[in-house]
């Protein structure tokens, strides 16, 4: 039974999130900035060779893991969208400047909490779970799954978390677009560990117009080497 190594990424940036708008389920579009992301994290990614590639199918998270998948040696990687994979549906709230949902409570017709988790959890158990069972399998295998904040942070603080996988309680909470996350699940799938959370190292040194890309403070986690004037982090929220 082989060991299956899960790279969960956070789509790139939209316009939506780079104006602080709350897009839960909304159908939103990848801006210039977040196209460049998925490009660049294409790149970085060319030398892992995945097995599968998993997307929610909502445009951003689509077109994110469609250039992961294009930079792929061989060019037969086939994508497959799952709306298991989906960012949290927060009803009301979706559209709304999130200034202006300060304060105010998740309102009655989002999906719950609970529900995600149980939907998190849904999707591990169809998709990953039976993979790490499988006799026939030898040699590890690697996993892209491209999806939300949300859906992330819920399942690995949460979902994994009721698995008790080592190594969650090290990571901070921030998840930046093009963030990768790595999950190693053991043989037969009964433990694994978090290897990274919201990882951005891929994003260093890269360039937007020629120009360094000022990270937004908002947003940040540690970004960088703050004496080290040539290290500059293109992200956003």
């Amino acid at each position: 039974m082989p060991i299956v190594n899960v790279y969960i990424v956070r789509h790139g940036e939209t316009v939506e999130n780079a104006k602080g708008i709350i897009q839960g389920q909304l159908d939103t579009q990848l801006n210039e900035l977040g196209r460049t992301q998925a490009e660049r994290l294409g790149e970085v990614l060319s030398g892992v060779r995945f097995d599968y590639a998993f997307t929610s199918d909502l445009s951003r998270a689509r077109d994110t893991a469609q250039a992961i998948v294009d930079r792929q040696p061989g060019g037969s990687l086939e994508l497959v969208p799952d709306s298991g994979l989906r960012e949290r549906y927060l009803g009301d709230m979706q559209g709304k400047h999130g200034s202006s949902m300060r304060g105010v409570g998740v309102p009655a017709n989002a999906e719950s909490g609970a529900a995600l988790v149980a939907r998190c959890l849904a999707w591990w158990d169809s998709t990953i779970a039976p993979l790490t069972r499988s006799k026939d399998i030898t040699s590890p295998v690697n996993v892209l799954a491209v999806s939300h904040g949300a859906w992330i942070g819920t399942m690995v603080r949460s979902g994994l978390a009721s698995r008790n996988y080592r190594g969650r309680d090290k990571f901070g909470m921030p998840l930046f677009n093009c963030s990768v996350t790595i999950v190693r699940v053991d043989e037969g799938g009964k433990s694994g560990e978090v290897v990274k959370y919201g990882d951005i190292s891929h994003l260093l040194l890269a360039k937007k117009d020629g120009k360094w890309r000022k990270p937004d403070a908002n947003n940040a986690d540690v970004l960088s080497n703050e004496d080290d004037d040539e290290r500059r982090v293109v992200t956003g929220d």
